[in-house]
């Protein structure tokens, strides 16, 4: 007995190769996704790289001038730090200072450091020392500015 061939029809053998082919399309458009993600990643990191070089160089930057005393007395004065025996001024009124008033009329703080020792006036013996009040203002000297003349 002779065993007959079975042949697929065209048909069936289209409809496998189409079927083939979508899944071929379907992987392919998923890998261009992920590729098209990670390149995305890629640059995100790329960029987060060179912000992190830059800011690596300011900090070597700072870190090479931080270890000089110029650098560490403004850092210093910068958070309120003073020499000693040093006085440190702080303006209330800065308006004063800018209207071309004398700063003999401007209202003036000093802070003492703890480490200086207080500053009195001397006194003959039996005298109490004269304070700021006590002392007359003098009359400025200065022409007064126009309004005009002011930009």
């Amino acid at each position: 007995m002779k065993l007959k061939e079975k042949r697929l029809p065209w048909w069936a053998l289209a409809i496998m190769l189409i079927g083939f082919l979508i899944i071929a399309y379907m992987l392919i458009q998923r890998q261009n996704a992920d590729l098209a993600m990670l390149e995305r990643t890629y640059e995100n990191v790329n960029a987060r790289r060179i912000l992190l070089q830059y800011e690596q160089s300011e900090m070597q930057q700072e870190l090479n001038i931080s270890s000089t005393a110029d650098y560490i007395a403004s850092r210093a004065r910068e958070n309120g730090y003073m020499m000693p025996n040093e006085l440190h001024f702080v303006v209330d009124n800065p308006w004063v200072l800018t209207d071309h008033e004398t700063l003999d009329e401007a209202h003036l703080t000093t802070v003492e450091t703890p480490d200086a020792p207080e500053a009195q006036p001397e006194t003959a013996e039996g005298q109490e020392p004269v304070t700021a009040e006590e002392v007359p203002q003098q009359e400025s000297q200065s022409d007064p500015v126009p309004e005009e003349a002011e930009p």
